[in-house]
């Protein structure tokens, strides 16, 4: 017998509620986590973040989580973070501050938008192989090079009247130029660099007058002063920065005794070391803390004719290029003086350091640069390999894993380094219509 028809709807309507009920019960092959069959987290769950770092070798690197929570990483491997995250919540984990002594580059690798587990973040530490590149070009002002991915393009042309010495300041923030001129005053400048683009604008600052005859600008570690040899009269003139306005005022000057100076300062900025290029000899000066005055403490003979200076990232060494030989002298942090380490039967007309300490380049007028292993210990050097480059060199400079070279045939290299081996290999050459005779940068 058929159920009375009032009675079907009331009948459907329980079927209905048991359906509801056998899905909201996990029934189906889909489960309570979707068509995945993975269960969905509890939007009240906590998890735990965690940074696993590697390629560290600097100290000071800061990590940052959410905006809530630093901690501070001195070694290779994982750290965890006390801050828990909820489910769904972003994941916002930066670098607050880059390691130093050696200066690196640390990069976070984010797995995702928003927590959903305990989650791990890689962190990964080099020396830095992407840059900004300004370079001194007496046709056209300073021109600005991007190195990324392993190619080289020019991205801007400033116009200044020269400039045959340019400078980074420690922070990477302002780009100093002096003109180019003979035997007169020229222009003193400072210029801001955007971290994004890279370009350079004028800073409002009314430029100051340094000698034409100027060939190498210096900035002390702590970004306020920049010296300027001269190498006519062998005084070291020492200028002070305001880096909000990018006003260059005279603080004064230092009568060295020798003539065409070469200039570089200890990475803590207590001592500073100057060589008269085509002479014999180093002189040691001690910096004042406060003023960035030189005082001279003593000279040492080197046994051959000094044309090149290069001062250990790490504060331990000092390189000398001289014209048959290249010497690594020990500095004793706490008086400044040297002592000789080592030497190798290169000539070195222009050194740098990388930043790790490990390697040094040497470039001998033969066309080539040279990369020496370097003992932290001993300071021995040992030759890892060579690779060809532009005639004439007038600039060579270690920036992170590159290296960047001024060249006599109107033209600017950049290599990279191999950090394991410290042989530099060429990444590209940017031919300019005049000559140049300066190269500078900042990592990216």
């Amino acid at each position: 017998m058929s159920a009375p028809i009032l009675l079907r709807p009331f009948r459907a309507f329980l079927a209905s509620l048991a359906i509801l009920a056998f899905a909201g019960c996990g029934g189906g092959e889909s489960g309570s986590g979707g068509e995945s069959g993975q269960p969905s987290p509890a939007a009240d769950a906590d998890f735990t973040v965690s940074a696993e770092v590697a390629g560290l070798r600097g100290s000071g690197l800061v990590l940052a989580l959410d905006g809530a929570e630093d901690v501070a990483v001195g070694t290779n491997g994982r750290i965890a973070f006390a801050r828990k995250l909820k489910a769904g919540q972003p994941l916002s984990l930066t670098v607050k501050t880059q390691p130093s002594m050696p200066a690196q580059r640390c990069g976070v690798e984010l797995p995702g938008q928003a927590v959903m587990a305990d989650t791990v973040v890689q962190v990964r530490c080099s020396y830095g192989s992407s840059a900004f590149v300004y370079v001194g070009n007496f046709g056209a002002g300073i021109e600005v090079l991007k190195v990324e991915a392993g190619a080289v393009s020019k991205i801007q042309s400033l116009p200044f009247d020269g400039p045959d010495s340019v400078a980074v300041s420690p922070d990477q923030s302002l780009v100093v130029a002096k003109g180019a001129g003979n035997n007169s005053l020229v222009d003193f400048a400072a210029f801001r660099v955007d971290a994004a683009s890279g370009t350079l604008t004028a800073t409002p600052a009314t430029p100051a007058k340094v000698s034409s005859n100027v060939s190498n600008l210096v900035f002390h570690p702590n970004g306020r002063f920049v010296y300027v040899p001269d190498p006519v009269n062998g005084t070291i003139t020492r200028f002070q920065l305001d880096p909000a306005t990018g006003a260059l005022t005279t603080a004064g000057a230092a009568l060295t005794g020798l003539g065409n100076v070469k200039l570089a300062l200890r990475p803590d900025g207590k001592f500073a070391y100057a060589i008269n290029v085509g002479a014999s000899g180093v002189q040691v000066f001690s910096v004042h803390p406060d003023t960035g005055g030189l005082t001279p403490l003593r000279r040492f003979d080197t046994a051959n004719l000094a044309f090149a200076l290069a001062v250990d990232p790490l504060g331990k060494y000092l390189y000398v290029g001289q014209d048959t030989s290249t010497d690594a002298w020990v500095m004793d942090p706490q008086t400044g003086l040297v002592s000789i380490a080592a030497t190798i039967a290169k000539p070195g007309a222009l050194v740098a350091a990388h930043p790790s300490g490990d390697f040094l380049f040497v470039y001998g007028l033969l066309g080539k640069i040279a990369s020496y292993h370097v003992d932290r210990q001993t300071g021995q050097m040992e030759l890892a390999g060579e690779v060809p480059c532009g005639p004439g060199l007038s600039a060579l400079v270690g920036l992170g894993d590159l290296i960047l070279s001024s060249n006599g045939d109107q033209t600017a290299s950049v290599f990279l380094v191999d950090p394991a081996s410290g042989v530099p290999s060429l990444i590209g050459d940017t031919a300019f219509g005049a000559g140049i005779s300066d190269v500078k940068g900042v990592l990216r």
